[in-house]
């Protein structure tokens, strides 16, 4: 996850709900420190937020994630014990307007600025880019003539990066004239920058997360095709926690045809953009709610009666659970 992220997993609030557990929560990757053994572990370990996979960790009781994410249908197997969050795996806590800058709202406002051609727009790792998308993201330009494509990303600060990738777009026809190219920015200048993106176009199989959120919440609707792993389901399962399943593709023809429906209909995508704003803020903000179910889960995974009913059934569903009335701001 970038140093820049603004994911976040509500501390505080879980810390007031969950202070009578004994609860180790360390900043760490599975394949780094954890305790293998049963004996050596803390009362309760649990993988949460930026693990991708099953740890394979013995003394790790749980996994901590969503039913879109890891859904009942999953061909994804895990050593630990499923717990689904009905709220989500995360919410996302948008940058605050810097109160010295007398330009920041305006800049980091939803609105398109200009009213130029259509763009489309990826600012995720040139390493989740692979020929599939090459040949995808090829096939919609194609489709939509006068739109063009950014990319912005670290690596192509590179000039030899930024050829390669070039060279893999004319390789397929494109030309270069419709691919703007840019490189590392500060988060606030990138937020920004999505005022120039209509549409955000999601890689795949390794989707977006934070960048997602970043997209949408900068007002542009976000292509994604999800497959049967975490990785490749985590912009759909945002997209799913916001009811826009209209941008989630079956497959890669269906990725195309929905991308260039959206171009079709650019008027109405930027007269949207503000409205998208206020339905992430609703459906993917709201920490207050995450807090108190992702802390409720933990009392009940400490709790000794319904731990004891876990281990049987290997299968936990938080959704199950009755959740706290959320507390008046």
């Amino acid at each position: 996850m970038p140093a820049h992220s603004t994911i976040q997993p509500c501390w505080r609030g879980c810390a007031r709900s969950i202070s009578t557990s004994r609860l180790t929560l360390p900043a760490l990757r599975p394949a780094t420190a954890l305790p293998c053994s049963r004996s050596a572990s803390p009362p309760l370990q649990v993988c949460w937020l930026d693990w991708f996979d099953t740890t394979e960790v013995p003394a790790m009781d749980a996994w901590i994630y969503d039913a879109w994410l890891t859904p009942l249908d999953s061909t994804q197997r895990y050593s630990e014990h499923v717990v689904r969050l009905a709220a989500g795996r995360l919410c996302y806590t948008p940058i605050a307007v810097d109160p010295e800058d007398p330009d920041a709202e305006e800049r980091l406002s939803p609105l398109r600025d200009g009213d130029e051609p259509v763009m489309f727009g990826s600012f995720n790792r040139l390493a989740k880019f692979n020929d599939d998308v090459f040949d995808t993201w090829a096939e919609i330009l194609r489709r939509v003539p006068d739109a063009q494509l950014e990319l912005r990303a670290r690596l192509l600060d590179d000039s030899d990066t930024r050829e390669h990738c070039i060279a893999r777009f004319t390789a397929r026809g494109i030309d270069e004239s419709r691919l703007p190219l840019h490189g590392e920015l500060s988060y606030r200048d990138l937020l920004a920058a999505y005022r120039q993106i209509d549409i955000a176009l999601d890689p795949f199989p390794f989707s977006g997360c934070t960048t997602t959120c970043d997209a949408l919440w900068m007002g542009c609707p976000t292509i994604t095709l999800p497959g049967s792993t975490f990785v490749s389901r985590q912009s759909a399962s945002l997209l799913w926690r916001l009811g826009c399943d209209e941008w989630v593709a079956r497959n890669t023809a269906d990725y195309i045809d929905r991308a260039a429906a959206l171009a079709a209909g650019i008027d109405g995508i930027r007269a949207g953009r503000r409205e998208l704003r206020t339905l992430v803020e609703r459906k993917l903000c709201n920490s207050a709610k995450q807090a108190i179910e992702f802390a409720h889960v933990i009392d009940a995974l400490h709790a000794d009666s319904l731990r004891a009913s876990l281990y049987p059934s290997g299968e936990l569903d938080a959704s199950s659970y009755t959740i706290p009335t959320q507390p008046s701001p």
